[in-house]
């Protein structure tokens, strides 16, 4: 589960932020060639997380026995999206395991040792993946020492570089049962694509934020489901059971008795002709002497000299 912001617009007002929640539910990984692609992937957005997850239960329930199920879930575990989030979604599941998403785990350990040697920054990489808490701790104490005993300013301020550290080592504590699946060469093939939910906001975000479109609210949850419809290639099917102005909505397919039509020939594509008026001619008169006024006048016309 991942979010975005987006603004929308009322009657005319300064624009108001609204948070898109989006589950993405798959089966797994199936490989064609060099591209992989999500089984049985389901999309379910909207900008109430509540209700998002009330539909995503509905879903779960309606396609799958989570009691014979071990389910995988994946966030940046952040507010409002904590593993207790994720585990009251499956609670019949047979197994559960949370996975914190690696993206946002490489950016904290990047952003809080930014500058520190890059030996240290290794160590504390190294011991995170491979969930080796009191390796980790060593090197943690090794930068808070760097921080507040180095008297350069490479590493910038010391009480700045140790409040990094210790955010650092903050949020490794308090995520670590998220991190330690990582580290199980048995659980890799299926978490290793659990990361794919953000790298899929190019479609929402394409069509929503490009060219700084902005929204109404009911504007934004109508496209939303649209999307959601064509990512679950359910579109037709959702708009033949809504209901539009008490008329069950139906596509209608032209029919031909060709299999082949040429449009060509049919003529659908040529231009209607257009009336010319044409060039118009005119001279003054010759029969006048050249020496004339007239006869000036027309002898420059005639050379181009007037103009």
């Amino acid at each position: 589960m991942h979010h975005f912001c987006l603004h929308t617009y009322f009657n005319d007002r300064l624009p108001f932020t609204h948070t898109v929640h989006r589950f993405q539910i798959y089966e797994g990984i199936e490989k064609n060639g060099s591209r992989h692609t999500l089984v049985n992937r389901h999309d379910v957005s909207g900008l109430s997380q509540r209700e998002a997850i009330r539909e995503l239960e509905a879903y779960l329930g309606a396609h799958y026995d989570l009691s014979q199920t071990t389910v995988f879930t994946g966030s940046d575990n952040g507010s409002g999206y904590e593993p207790e989030v994720f585990a009251n979604i499956v609670a019949n599941a047979a197994k559960h395991i949370h996975v914190l998403d690696r993206y946002h785990l490489n950016n904290k350990i990047t952003m809080r040792l930014a500058g520190f040697p890059e030996p240290v920054i290794k160590k504390v990489r190294k011991a995170v993946y491979t969930a080796n808490w009191d390796a980790l701790t060593q090197a943690l104490d090794t930068c808070q020492s760097l921080a507040v005993n180095d008297s350069s300013s490479e590493l910038g301020r010391p009480s700045d570089r140790a409040e990094d550290v210790r955010l650092l080592r903050g949020y490794l504590e308090r995520n670590w049962v998220s991190i330690k699946p990582i580290a199980d060469p048995a659980l890799h093939e299926s978490i290793h694509s659990l990361g794919c939910c953000e790298s899929n906001h190019r479609r929402y975000t394409y069509r929503l934020k490009r060219e700084g479109r902005a929204w109404s609210k009911r504007g934004l949850e109508a496209m939303l489901r649209i999307i959601d419809c064509e990512q679950n290639e359910d579109l037709i099917e959702t708009l033949n059971e809504t209901e539009m102005l008490g008329t069950t909505f139906a596509p209608e397919v032209a029919e031909t008795a060709e299999d082949d039509v040429n449009l060509q020939a049919l003529g659908l594509f040529k231009a209607q002709p257009t009336t010319h008026v044409g060039v118009r001619h005119a001279s003054l008169g010759g029969n006048v002497p050249a020496s004339s006024p007239m006869g000036q006048l027309n002898k420059k016309l005639n050379m181009g000299g007037l103009f």
